[in-house]
């Protein structure tokens, strides 16, 4: 699970933004909203006027308004009460018991969340709460861990807080020396699955910075790696691919004070810049075909913004010409009505500047709208931002990079375009699961009867595990992909592999991947052999 606090940047800074982005009226996204509730509001239908009355009683506080989310896994899918429970474990662990609160389930991504909208004001003595004494992320993340504890989910191991086989929640320390990466830094790895600068500036700048014996040393060896060391008011900055970072967070003991203890005074020296290329993350670099494809979407994202900067710059010149032609235009209908003497004819000559100012500014303005126009169009050919490494491997032909991404070491099944029909197998099977749309990104989620984890889902075109697998689940999600597709390919860990061709085998489903036919024709005949054994004792009918 993961807990974040929404800036009031995003566009949501009122009760009313927030209350309507909740009910999904903000966008018309109303079949988003799985389930809405609030806390300490009498009237959940005036719930905006009843909150700002309340803020409205402590005139001091500029900003009543905190809102965060909690994101559940893939396969998570919690229920009206656990919601309940999770927004009380929240306001417990940022001291905003008894604040009026407004709450929605959203199903608009493949991940259900739910969006927390809080009155900082208390509606008792109207004073304004600071969550959790200012440590805000820090409750958050302490809530979320406490929140799958509660209610059985699998545990987030990355954050400031892991927890113990007895089940205790114990502060860690994110990296060995304190340093951590800002939200934006986070946000632009998941976005692109690149390093971020500050990533680099801790994983490749400070290593350099702390093995210099000089500053000459030290501005050299770091640009050999593409970064520039520079001094900046009474501290120092990193300039990494035109983004500055402090050089502070690269580490605490690379700021400028520390280092004129150890270099002394600071000298600058002229160096040569070798910009390096983009640097995928750790979790892209440890999967030979998913870093395959992350290439492949470097390059893609290089040409769009490339052809993106010379259509635009082609417009622009155009446009700027058509400009420049109408100007003439203008002047030269202006000449003409000087040319001719108007000596005695004042009232006439004022009454034709009117009426040319008129045609000319008409005509201004109607090429105004019109560029307008088709920059807005180009605008929706280009949008501002290129598609994430996400997004873009989920529109790839190839599906396993996609997967193998979203899912490292997970596994999945995909159709492999033969529409034969198979048999099923028996007794505990697809039957003994229970199908739960999710919304448009978040598939059809099917877990055990009586249990909240979804074990597979079916995305349309993929059906995935995104936790852990045995027989029985391998055995409904094949007799699904089966039902839909006839033959279904296989991308996963070897051993979840090998036991899909066991049960392939067993059950006569068609597995189309080729470097798995030997095995495959290897267990048919053990199979037919066990299946005769079983008919000649009674056991098989």
């Amino acid at each position: 699970m993961i807990a974040k606090i929404i800036p009031r940047k995003q566009g949501i800074g009122s009760f009313k933004d927030s209350v309507n982005y909740n009910l999904g009226l903000s966008k018309n996204e109303r079949d988003k909203v799985e389930y809405v509730n609030t806390c300490n509001i009498f009237e959940p239908s005036v719930a905006i006027r009843e909150m700002e009355a309340v803020a409205i009683q402590n005139t001091l506080s500029k900003d009543p308004v905190f809102n965060c989310i909690l994101s559940w896994r893939e396969s998570e899918i919690p229920t009206r009460e656990q919601a309940d429970e999770a927004v009380d474990i929240v306001l417990n662990e940022l001291g905003l018991e008894g604040c009026q609160v407004h709450y929605a389930l959203h199903r608009n991504t493949e991940n259900l969340h739910l969006h927390i909208c809080v009155n900082r004001i208390d509606p008792e003595t109207y004073k304004a709460r600071d969550p959790a004494g200012g440590w805000t992320k820090k409750a958050l993340e302490r809530a979320a861990r406490k929140i799958e504890l509660a209610q059985g989910w699998e545990i987030e191991q990355s954050g400031r807080y892991f927890v113990t086989a007895e089940g205790k929640i114990i502060e860690k320390s994110q990296q060995r020396d304190g340093v951590k990466l800002s939200q934006t830094a986070r946000d632009i790895e998941a976005h692109t699955a690149t390093k971020s600068a500050e990533r680099i500036a801790q994983e490749i700048a400070a290593p350099v910075i702390r093995e210099a014996k000089s500053w000459e040393e030290l501005h050299q060896n770091l640009a050999a790696q593409g970064i520039r060391f520079e001094r900046k008011g009474s501290g120092a900055i990193l300039r990494i691919g035109g983004i500055v970072v402090k050089a502070s967070q690269a580490g605490r003991d690379i700021s400028l004070s520390k280092l004129e203890t150890r270099l002394g005074a600071y000298r600058d020296c002229k160096v040569v810049i070798n910009p390096n290329a983009p640097k995928p993350i750790r979790r892209v670099e440890t999967i030979p075909k998913v870093k395959t494809a992350w290439s492949k979407y470097q390059d893609a994202k290089k040409q769009y913004f490339k052809e993106k900067k010379n259509t635009f710059s082609e417009l622009q010149k155009h446009q700027k010409g058509e400009r420049a032609a109408l100007s003439q235009q203008h002047r030269t209908e202006r000449s003409a009505l000087f040319a001719v003497s108007w000596k005695g004819k004042g009232h006439e000559l004022n009454a034709h500047r009117s009426i040319i100012a008129a045609k000319q500014q008409s005509e201004k303005l109607n090429l105004r709208d019109r560029q307008e126009e088709e920059r807005e169009s180009l605008k929706s050919l280009f949008p501002r931002y290129f598609p994430s490494f996400k997004e873009w491997l989920a529109n790839e032909n190839d599906q396993e990079p996609s997967t193998l991404f979203r899912y490292p070491g997970q596994l999945a099944i995909f159709p492999a375009g033969n529409d034969k029909k198979h048999a099923t197998g028996k007794r505990f099977d697809l039957r003994n699961f229970t199908p739960v749309f999710a919304g448009k990104y978040g598939g059809v989620r099917y877990r055990r009867h009586g249990s909240q984890t979804a074990e597979f889902i079916d995305y349309g075109k993929r059906i995935v595990f995104p936790a852990a697998f045995d027989e029985k689940s391998i055995l409904a999600a094949l007799q699904l992909a089966t039902q839909k597709w006839g033959a279904v390919e296989i991308s996963g860990t070897n051993e979840y592999k090998t036991l899909c061709v066991q049960i392939a085998a067993k059950h006569h489903f068609k597995i189309t991947n080729p470097e798995l036919q030997a095995e495959i024709e290897k267990y048919a005949p053990k199979v037919q052999q066990h299946r005769d054994y079983s008919r000649s004792a009674g056991w098989e009918r």
